[in-house]
């Protein structure tokens, strides 16, 4: 029975790891409809939201651990927050329809910020 709930658990995280870069992809191709095209662009939004989400001591750290992606080191709860974030972030983008790398980065600082407070809220609303 410990082998059966080991294999479920690393279910859970393989489909945790497939719907954040799922999740990355979609936005990477909404970003493109609003004038990110450079690499580095996309490197600098990519960047903002980690940092917004994890803070940016837990983002230095992860960044300077390995040379793996992000996603690898995350626990799940920090996953479901970025896939959460992303989501709204590609909401926040249909409704303001933001242009350029600035614009896009104050979305992406206002998705992080929407989606924290609203998780925070309803931890304490369980309490």
């Amino acid at each position: 029975m410990e082998g059966k709930n080991n294999i479920m658990n690393l279910d859970k995280e393989v489909i945790s790891k497939f719907m954040a870069v799922n999740n990355l992809k979609e936005l990477t191709a909404i970003w493109q409809d609003r004038g990110i095209i450079t690499p580095k662009e996309y490197a600098i939004l990519t960047s903002e939201l980690y940092k917004n989400c994890l803070g940016e001591d837990k983002y230095k750290y992860y960044r300077l651990s390995t040379k793996k992606r992000l996603i690898d080191f995350m626990t799940d709860s920090e996953r479901d927050l970025i896939s959460r974030v992303k989501a709204l972030i590609m909401v926040l983008t249909i409704i303001f329809s933001p242009y350029g790398v600035l614009q896009n980065k104050e979305i992406v600082k206002l998705g992080c910020r929407l989606t924290k407070s609203t998780m925070e809220n309803k931890q304490l609303s369980l309490l």
